[in-house]
């Protein structure tokens, strides 16, 4: 029956050997980390390691399986088209700039839409003169993204460029608040997306919600008839990983964003790897060059790096 699901990982076991193999070896791992020498008990540790990354790959791989081989139960959802964790990857990219097209106007899958992206244009011209004041004072504003401040005190000179980069971190901002809902917010009466372009919301609820059933107790609880589930919260943090990755220079550190989305560091650099990137603690980034000014860096954290060859071990995991 498995064979029959499209588009899914199949989660293996760890060991190949027999089931008397995999008891036997935990024992021996045992003696050495009491016994061994140095060098073996290293060994035990990096696998011991590895073991629990992959059963965090895993866990996205299983919501990947559940998003297409069944619905939520209750809150009754509609049958949705196959959906994908990432937008479409070119993985024989000689460049790593064209690995993800963030604007292709060929795919319904696409991060960002030529039409969002002209929607995006008017409120981005408010942000084009700020002045480092105003930007001082609006740190003290919760609702507003970190991520988002920090970036506007960065932006290119030439206006064309200022111009699209502004309208990348406002979309930023808006995937931020999207991904800050919670379940009980899609059963509020209050408007959950505020300050969100009206054409804008109705995106990315179709990206990132499913559409509920016409039914009489999802209409009384859910009142824009939507609601979330792990797999979409998952897409939309990969959206995310992708965007912050063409703002900058597919290479960031993931402290500020894993702030501003409220998730932890484990779950993003797991969802970063199966979009291809590779993940550089910052301690030993220090070790190896002069960093002196380099914020990446300086502030801690994992740096989530897309370069080629891309990671395509964790890729893998999900059939794009």
């Amino acid at each position: 029956m498995a064979d029959d699901i499209p588009d899914v990982v199949r989660v293996t076991d760890v060991f190949a050997g027999s089931k008397g193999d995999k008891q036997q070896i935990p024992a021996n791992d045992d003696l050495v980390k009491s016994f061994g020498s140095k060098k073996k008990r290293n060994a035990v540790k990096t696998r011991e390691a590895s073991k629990v990354a992959q059963d965090e790959l895993d866990s996205i791989a299983r919501d990947a399986l559940d998003h297409h081989s069944q619905m939520p139960k209750s809150p009754k959802a509609r049958p949705q088209v196959q959906d994908t964790l990432v937008p479409p990857c070119n993985v024989h990219a000689t460049n790593v700039k064209v690995v993800y097209d963030i604007n292709d106007t060929h795919s319904h899958h696409t991060v960002i839409s030529a039409k969002d992206m002209e929607i995006l244009k008017t409120p981005a011209a408010l942000f084009m003169h700020v002045a480092s004041e105003k930007l001082e004072k609006w740190k003290d504003e919760a609702s507003i993204s970190v991520y988002f401040l920090e970036h506007l005190r960065i932006l290119p000179s030439e206006e064309k460029s200022k111009l699209e980069k502004i309208c990348y971190l406002l979309y930023m901002s808006y995937l931020i608040q999207f991904h800050r809902l919670k379940a009980k917010d899609f059963r509020s009466r209050t408007e959950i997306l505020d300050g969100i372009p009206d054409k804008i919301q109705t995106n990315l609820l179709d990206k990132f919600s499913l559409k509920l059933d016409d039914d009489t107790k999802n209409k009384r609880y859910y009142h824009i008839g939507r609601c979330v589930t792990k797999f979409a919260k998952d897409k939309l943090l990969a959206h995310i990983i992708i965007l912050a990755l063409h703002i900058d220079d597919f290479r960031f550190n993931c402290k500020i964003l894993c702030r501003d989305l409220k998730v932890a560091e484990k779950r993003f650099t797991d969802v970063a790897k199966v979009v291809g990137c590779y993940i550089e603690a910052v301690s030993r980034i220090k070790k190896e060059k002069d960093s002196k000014d380099d914020i990446n860096i300086n502030t801690g954290g994992k740096l989530v790096i897309l370069k080629l060859p891309l990671n395509i071990k964790f890729m893998n995991l999900i059939d794009k």
